[in-house]
């Protein structure tokens, strides 16, 4: 694999990252202390360095190699990360921005709703 295949998508990763995240670029660049043309930069092929590409998987929760290659190692497998739909974004989105309380009280009423289905026989779900 060349270099720039390895590195290629690296700045949809990024955007897409930082969506998921709720951080804009603006957001990203002062919390991290990047320069001002740092996303323009990526945007027009240039490379991370280390530091912000270890930077930017900190503060956006995912790993350097899915940055870089878009892959993520699962205990010893490799998977292809599939994009998400705007809806899976904006529910993450949301997620995100609930206490704890609140998750905690959602994940509840969605386990509730799956242990409900697993009762429900199909026939009576059409």
């Amino acid at each position: 694999m060349s270099t720039f295949e390895i590195f290629d998508g690296f700045n949809e990763r990024l955007e897409i990252a930082l969506k998921n995240a709720g951080y804009s670029k603006e957001d990203a660049k002062k919390k991290l202390k990047l320069s001002q043309n740092i996303f323009t930069n990526y945007a027009n092929g240039t490379k991370p360095n280390a530091k912000n590409l270890y930077q930017f998987s900190c503060l956006l929760g995912v790993s350097m190699e899915w940055l870089l290659t878009g892959e993520v190692e699962l205990i010893g497998e490799t998977i292809i990360k599939d994009r998400l739909t705007e809806e899976e974004e904006q529910l993450i989105y949301t997620y995100r921005k609930l206490n704890e309380k609140q998750k905690w009280l959602l994940e509840g009423y969605l386990n509730g709703m799956m242990d409900a289905e697993k009762e429900i026989p199909d026939s009576e779900l059409e």
